[in-house]
């Protein structure tokens, strides 16, 4: 045995040429007693070596002794959990083979490699916390963070007899089971280039003849230009001095040009937005510009007043956004203690964005757990979410978002809806799974959601300049509003893992009436003021085809002829480390019972503290 351990030692390095007989002997006798053969002994020693000794020219007997607690402990841990392995020659396969599910994934980093299998719901088991966990001890649970529309009145229980509120998803969405990891430098490109031909068509519609400008030719006269924002060096940050304008592929044969804002009172402005610049273009190399708008919004998704539709009735609606559980532990308490709030006011609506099963929870990074991320999702969530089903019977749809975080489903974004079967409600369609971001009508509400963090992404990269005082944050919300799609921002920042060969399941079919930012900054409800830009029909002269007003330097906001107002909604986490987070519980009133027809003018909408 010590001549075959030799051999391997000077396999590994020749600084074992002269190990000692007596080391040889016990390195022997290590390796009857954990059971090695001389390869294995002989890397795991050199191992040893190379990290606990690495200034070491030989091995001395006192370092074969350290080596030989190290193995012991390391086969004491071992046998207590087969995923603590200290190497993968530590491994007993058989004993691994039996103790790991096939559909498990040992890292969140991982993917699934097949598809994860209906939910066994016969066999679904609520998970059962062992003791209180620090959630409990919370304070100030209840209390109203900020109401809009406070005239309002909220009704405490919703009617029992009550016809459940009907849920259409609008536009096109990523499919279940889509595939990804199929984004090509093409895909990106193509998908950049169509928003900006979008843009230009529209703004060529509103704007009339000579609208708009190529981005890389010279213009004398205040004219429009149309393009992406861009910085002007690679991996920069965008700052007043740095900001180039990046033309169509059609239009503009792909041109960048530097943009002068020392002449704009107010702009804001980030990566990737599309842009409509108004000012001029002297020498072909700079647009000087005099006015920035922000984007061309898509019509509002208001049904009118008098269908013969479910549209009229007022309805309830409560949205949360994960993570559902506190960082220190799995107990999902917090989840617990909304479904508690939702049984007892019994919405018409429940709301629950992701994370679910969060990626970047201390206990699923550690890779340690004894259970699969499904068997989480279905013992913490789902089973909590039966529960509540039999006890509100079937007058509360449950809409379920998933998030770019959670382990349990495909990390991309846009993603397909999850997998998850509702066969455990009571009431049929009751369960619905939707895909991330959405869009769709409740009632006669159009609601759009996006589990991605756009706030906290939009105020790292945003620049800006204001002449009047504004609410930033829902400022920042309504960049996806006039940018037409829930994450306009390119490149995106690396923690988002954004697919551009599926872009299409980013676009607004149609202007929310409602829009749902969930982030990680101060939660709020605000409402957002949008404007239209009218056919250039409307507001053409005619007689000689301009501008009624007939001056040259009429400014773009003038072209707007219709005005629109959206909610922009931030619920908060439910959680926030280890404390409660907040949500939000909204009431939409009749129109029959309002004085208005707009959707802002009939909403109240409370932030509560968990």
């Amino acid at each position: 045995m010590e001549t075959q351990i030799r051999k391997a030692l000077l396999m590994r390095s020749t600084m074992y040429r002269d190990i000692q007989e007596d080391v040889l002997s016990s390195l022997a006798s290590l390796a009857e007693t954990h059971s090695l053969d001389a390869k294995s002994l002989a890397s795991k020693l050199d191992r040893f070596i190379t990290v606990s000794r690495p200034d070491s020219s030989f091995v001395s007997i006192e370092d074969i002794q350290a080596f030989g607690k190290e193995q012991s402990a390391s086969k004491a841990k071992v046998a207590s959990n087969v995923f603590a392995k200290q190497s993968w020659e530590d491994v007993d396969m058989e004993d691994a083979a039996e103790a790991i599910n096939p559909n498990q994934r040992i890292s969140p980093y991982l993917s699934k490699v097949v598809a994860a299998p209906a939910y066994n719901t016969s066999n679904t088991k609520s998970y059962t916390p062992q003791g209180p966990g620090k959630f409990k001890e919370r304070c100030a649970n209840g209390v109203v963070h900020s109401v809009l529309n406070e005239h309002i009145p909220a009704v405490s229980v919703a009617d029992e007899g009550k016809a459940a509120a009907e849920i259409e998803i609008l536009g096109d969405s990523v499919a279940v089971g889509s595939r990804f990891m199929v984004d090509r430098i093409a895909d990106k490109a193509a998908y950049l280039d169509h928003r900006i031909s979008t843009f230009e068509r529209e703004v060529e519609a509103a704007g009339g003849e000579g609208y708009p400008h190529a981005v890389g030719t010279a213009a004398q006269n205040p004219t429009v230009f149309v393009g992406r924002i861009c910085c002007d060096t690679e991996d920069g940050r965008l700052n007043p001095q740095s900001v180039v304008l990046e033309g169509s592929s059609s239009l503009s044969n792909g041109a960048r040009v530097k943009v002068d804002l020392s002449g704009c009172k107010d702009y804001r402005l980030f990566p990737g937005q599309v842009a409509c610049i108004k000012g001029t273009n002297p020498s072909g190399f700079c647009i000087v510009a005099s006015e920035v708008l922000p984007g061309v919004p898509l019509q509002s998704g208001n049904i009118v007043a008098g269908e013969p539709t479910v549209a009229g009735a007022d309805f309830s609606c409560i949205v949360a956004a994960g993570p559902f559980t506190i960082s220190e532990d799995l107990l999902y308490e917090p989840l617990a203690a909304l479904l508690e709030y939702a049984a007892t006011y019994k919405p018409d609506v429940l709301l629950l964005a992701g994370p679910f099963v969060d990626a970047e929870h201390a206990e699923i990074r550690s890779g340690l757990l004894e259970e699969s991320f499904d068997q989480i999702y279905e013992s913490r969530v789902a089973a909590q979410l039966a529960d509540f089903s039999s006890r509100v019977g079937g007058s509360t749809r449950v809409l379920l978002l998933p998030s770019p975080k959670d382990v349990q489903h495909d990390p991309t974004f846009p993603q397909g809806p999850m997998t998850f079967d509702g066969a455990i409600f009571n009431a049929k369609n009751q369960l619905t799974n939707l895909p991330n971001p959405c869009t769709f009508k409740c009632n006669d509400v159009v609601m759009g959601c996006s589990t991605v963090d756009w706030l906290m992404s939009c105020t790292k990269e945003e620049i800006s300049q204001s002449s009047k005082p504004a609410d930033r944050l829902p400022s920042m919300a309504s960049h996806i509003i006039n940018q037409r799609t829930y994450f306009p921002m390119f490149p995106p920042p690396a923690h988002i893992p954004m697919d551009t060969s599926r872009g299409y399941g980013l676009e607004l079919p149609c202007t929310p009436n409602v829009l749902i930012a969930p982030s990680d900054l101060a939660p709020f409800a605000k409402v957002v003021a949008v404007s239209y830009p009218a056919l250039v029909a409307a507001a053409e002269n005619n007689n000689n085809g301009t501008p009624e007003n007939g001056s040259a330097d009429a400014t773009i906001a003038e072209i707007a002829a219709s005005n629109s107002k959206v909610i922009c909604i931030n619920p908060g986490r439910v959680t926030k480390g280890t404390t409660a987070g907040t949500f939000v519980h909204m009431w939409v009133a009749g129109q029959e019972e309002s004085c208005g027809n707009g959707v802002e003018s009939r909403c109240r909408v409370e932030v509560k503290k968990l």
